[in-house]
């Protein structure tokens, strides 16, 4: 009895398998690179968005530092009177020339800190105070003490000298040099560095030192006054 032939040929491929052809094993390699890709890239925005975030903390905390640097150099601010503009020489301080402006409580005097907005008014100014500066009580005459006598400086009396006598223009708070001719007809100096207080159509009244005054008003009452103007008054 003879036996069935058998497929050889198709029994060897049931047992082995056909391996995969060269372009599915390409896909799975393209595949596998893409995800290695975009597994860098999430990783990549991770990074990115970290360092991001330490940048930023690290901003935070030197703006930080840099405030409290500052607030340590200057302090906390106070609120002060300054002059709203330029404020000459014997003028009278009113609601309109102050204003109120902070400023590090590190530069203010506490004489300037003292004083309120109604204690400015009325005063007399002695010295010039420009636009923005704060008002310092020095630069101003006692209270109720106005007129020529609000702008003489201490251990000073004023001395009115003949504006004849004077062949310069001369301003209020110009300090001028007061000499005279001898009987011999030589020239000496009488003061120096005399503030002027006042200019009037006749007369220019200058700021001498009490133990000068009595001469200088004997050489003014007699014309016998030359006046000179100092540079940088």
């Amino acid at each position: 009895m003879r036996r069935p032939l058998v497929n050889l040929s198709a029994r060897s491929r049931s047992l082995h398998p056909r391996s995969p052809s060269q372009g599915t094993m390409r896909a799975r390699v393209g595949l596998g690179r893409l995800h290695t890709l975009a597994m860098r890239h999430r990783l990549g925005r991770r990074s990115l968005a970290i360092a991001l975030a330490v940048l930023a903390g690290w901003s935070v905390a030197v703006a930080q530092a840099q405030a409290h640097e500052t607030v340590e150099r200057w302090g906390r601010t106070v609120p002060v009177m300054v002059a709203v503009n330029d404020v000459p020489l014997g003028h009278v301080l009113s609601l309109d020339d102050v204003e109120v402006s902070p400023w590090p409580v590190g530069l203010v005097p506490a004489a300037i800190a003292e004083f309120d907005r109604d204690d400015l008014v009325g005063r007399t100014v002695t010295a010039a105070i420009a636009a923005g500066e704060p008002i310092h009580p020095v630069r101003l005459a006692p209270v109720g003490l106005g007129g020529l006598a609000a702008l003489l400086p201490p251990a000073t009396n004023g001395v009115a000298i003949d504006r004849s006598d004077v062949s310069i223009a001369v301003e209020v708070g110009n300090r001028v040099d007061l000499g005279t001719i001898s009987i011999d007809g030589d020239a000496r100096p009488l003061a120096t560095g005399l503030l002027v207080v006042a200019v009037g159509d006749q007369n220019l009244t200058v700021a001498v030192p009490t133990e000068r005054s009595a001469e200088v008003a004997l050489a003014a009452m007699r014309n016998e006054v030359t006046v000179s103007l100092r540079g940088g008054s």
